[in-house]
């Protein structure tokens, strides 16, 4: 998509073409924000012992080769040594980010031949500026490879320039896993991302080929929900089980602020749900839920922002059948571009409880208990 930029502004101009073309019912269209990030550090390693942490692209910037450096087809690279390329990422820029897509692009300038050959790309453990054959990486999971053959220009029929090779998860390919990877780092799984240039046959000369060390990552993602803020029932906001409040309106108004979690507010696009428990004997049990609010569109993620949207439940709902029954109110923080992540599931701010009256010709309010629940984050 075309993106223009000025002083105050930057202007996203959609497929015009996606937009005619699409049938009613996949709307609304989403244009997802993405981030794209270079690595934190970088090395070579090779098996004649020779290392070059940071290592630039050389006065022909034709960067670094990964594969068998030898001899093929009349081109002399080296004696026979063997070449890996590592990029270590740090998670700053996905903070506050629900990964959807993950890319991993990287540029190659020369080969070989023109003939593809495969490389693969595999997350290893970290590195450092002591890293050295010896000491190198242990590989961990294979999240993809490409057969390419690219910069060998006018060489090859047709041309064959320098190209930016992309790894991008293949449904196709069970083992392709760079999406799930890149994922996990931005939840804290692991703290740094190493991933390693290889090629497939390292025995093959004719697989050699050249990489420039401006390795990105490029992530769509959209904005975590952090906790809603000022939750209100009926006007109250009453969290203390010492000192609960009074509700007498049978249908009361909920309201809240949604907000994106830090990192994640320009990417958000949240809504809000409410949940009605009753307490019996066993614990709390779910006898409302509110639709998503608002019922249409999103809110963006200003972290405060005055994004306030109420939920309203039914007497039905809130004076069930057989005397005095404690009810709490629930909120949920909701993203709805995907579907649920399990540890979304639920997130407890509020807990009022209401009693119907004994007595016939309505409701009147009792003092009662309030129970607080931890959220989960």
């Amino acid at each position: 998509m075309a993106v223009s930029v000025d002083d105050d502004s930057l202007t996203v101009t959609p497929d015009a073409d996606l937009l005619a073309n699409t049938e009613e019912q996949h709307f609304p269209l989403y244009i997802d924000p993405t981030v794209t990030w270079g690595e934190a550090e970088r090395t070579l390693l090779r098996s004649d012992g020779y290392e070059s942490y940071g290592w630039g692209n050389g006065d022909d910037d034709l960067g670094k080769g990964v594969g068998k450096c030898g001899t093929w087809g009349g081109y002399y690279c080296g004696p026979g040594y063997t070449q890996r390329l590592y990029f270590e990422f740090s998670p700053a820029n996905l903070k506050g980010k629900r990964v959807l897509d993950a890319t991993f692009r990287v540029t190659e300038p020369w080969a070989f031949q023109c003939d593809p050959r495969w490389v693969q790309l595999y997350r290893t453990n970290n590195i450092s500026s002591s890293t050295t054959w010896a000491s190198r990486p242990t590989p961990l999971d294979l999240v993809g490879d490409r057969n390419v053959s690219a910069g060998r220009g006018s060489s090859c029929d047709p041309d064959t320039p320098a190209a930016p090779i992309e790894f991008n998860d293949d449904p196709s390919e069970s083992y392709e896993n760079l999406t799930p990877t890149v994922r996990s780092f931005a939840d804290g799984t692991f703290s740094r991302l190493t991933l390693m240039l290889k090629a497939r046959d390292e025995s093959d000369a004719s697989a050699w080929k050249r990489f420039r060390n401006d390795a990105v990552l490029a992530v769509t993602y959209v904005g975590m929900p952090a906790v809603p803020t000022s939750p209100t029932v009926a006007s109250s906001c009453e969290t203390n089980a010492a000192d609960p409040a009074w509700i007498s309106d049978p249908t009361p108004r909920f309201s809240t602020r949604v907000q994106a979690a830090p990192g994640g507010e320009s990417g958000a696009s949240l809504r809000a749900r409410f949940y009605v428990q009753r307490k019996t004997a066993d614990g709390w049990t779910v006898v409302a839920t509110e639709p998503v609010r608002p019922s249409s569109g999103y809110v963006g993620g200003q972290r405060h922002g005055d994004r306030r949207f109420p939920g309203h439940a039914g007497a039905e709902h809130l004076v069930p059948d057989g005397g005095f029954h404690p009810l709490l109110l629930q909120q949920r923080r909701q993203c709805d571009r995907e579907p649920q992540h399990p540890d979304d599931d639920g997130l407890v701010l509020l807990h009022d409880r209401l009693d119907p009256s004994e007595g016939a010709g309505g409701h009147r309010p009792r003092r009662s208990g309030v129970r607080g629940v931890p959220g989960r984050r």
